[in-house]
């Protein structure tokens, strides 16, 4: 593993055959660097192990399987009304490890892990930091991408790293397509500030959905080609769904039923109380 002259950052793509490197900022710790990476080989060989035993149905993109419950937790604390528990941080970080590991036991390379936990935190910070109670929880003091990378301009970095993995979208696009997940979920880094931040932000998104949709294609064209129709003639090619794309779809479907809900509820409640309302004036002018 190539080491930078920082003992906090590890290039992504450290392999003869790589033509890049991408640079992800290691947590801070008491010794060397060597010490993080024995521990991830050590999860990675505990892994291996039970790889047989728990080997779960991921689709097309084991890193976007793992990151599912991190999905939920943007979307809790984006929520309006949403009252931050007193362990939010602690309860959040354990949920970044059991990443780590699930990605490990589907066999995902650690560098794609390590930059995939980049995005997760920086993801993460902003939507927390965001939010009015976050002053609360000082969680700029001790962000989820400083505990795990030593690191607190992720909104700027992870466009740099979204832009060095799409010279090779190809051998990256597992992570391109977590990267297009938080996007679409509402992610905006660096461009929130900015004067034309939006609109330079959908052509980046636009740009990306492009080429996840000009590979996954691809390889679902190969498929189609060694593919042999059945005797009947009526059965055809499953439609290929992006594991992403359902898990957007699904948030948003969460937040239609919701709103749903809640404008029932409240029609409702207004039903109810011009019940209550009408019949206080009419006891009234029975009492006069």
């Amino acid at each position: 593993m190539a080491m930078a002259n920082s003992e906090h950052t590890v290039f992504l793509g450290h392999r003869e055959t790589d033509d890049e490197e991408i640079i992800v900022p290691l947590p801070k710790t008491k010794s060397n660097a060597a010490v993080r990476y024995q521990q991830l080989d050590d999860r990675m060989i505990y892994a291996a192990r039970l790889r047989d035993e728990k080997m779960l149905n991921v689709g097309t993109n084991p890193l976007l399987a793992a990151a599912s419950p991190l999905f939920q937790a943007i979307a809790d604390v984006s929520s309006e009304g949403y009252a931050a528990p007193a362990g939010l941080k602690e309860e959040l970080v354990k949920r970044i490890k059991d990443f780590e590991f699930m990605a490990l036991s589907q066999g995902c390379d650690n560098t794609e892990i390590i930059a995939s936990r980049y995005v997760l935190c920086t993801a993460l910070d902003e939507a927390i930091t965001t939010k009015p109670w976050s002053t609360r929880l000082e969680w700029t003091k001790n962000s989820l991408l400083i505990i795990f990378h030593n690191e607190a301009n992720g909104g700027e970095k992870l466009f740099q790293l979204l832009d060095k993995l799409s010279r090779n979208p190809t051998r990256h696009i597992n992570v391109l397509e977590l990267i297009y997940v938080f996007l679409s979920l509402g992610y905006e880094g660096k461009y929130r500030v900015l004067q034309r931040g939006l609109s330079e932000l959908d052509a980046i998104r636009n740009s990306l959905y492009r080429q996840i949709r000009m590979i996954r294609g691809e390889q679902q064209k190969d498929l189609a080609i060694n593919w042999q129709p059945v005797v009947s003639g009526r059965q055809k090619l499953p439609v290929y769904i992006p594991v992403w794309l359902i898990v957007v779809m699904a948030l948003c479907c969460l937040g239609l039923v919701y709103a749903g809900f809640d404008y029932v509820l409240e029609q409702q409640t207004h039903v109810i109380t011009n019940m209550y309302q009408d019949a206080g004036q009419k006891q009234g002018h029975n009492a006069q």
